[in-house]
C-alpha cells in the first residue's frame, strides 16, 4: 500500500495541470472577447483554433 502522502502529491500534480489548462484557456477566451470589433463569427473560428493552441502547448509543458 502506497503511503497517502505519495497520493496528495500525484493527485495535486493533476489538479495544478488542469488549472493551467483551465488558465490558458481563459486567458485566451478573454483575448478573443477583447477582439469583438473582428465580428463574432470569425472569433468562433479565432477561439477553437486558439484552444487547440493552447491545449498544445500544455502538452508540450507537461513533457518537460
Amino acid at each position: 500500500m502506497k503511503p497517502l502522502g505519495f497520493l496528495y502529491v500525484q493527485v495535486n500534480i493533476r489538479f495544478i495541470c488542469l488549472l493551467m489548462l483551465w488558465h490558458v484557456r481563459f486567458m485566451n477566451f478573454i483575448c478573443r472577447c477583447l477582439n469583438l470589433e473582428k465580428g463574432v463569427g470569425k472569433m468562433h473560428k479565432n477561439y477553437n483554433g486558439k484552444l487547440d493552441e493552447a491545449t498544445e502547448n500544455v502538452k508540450r509543458i507537461k513533457l518537460y
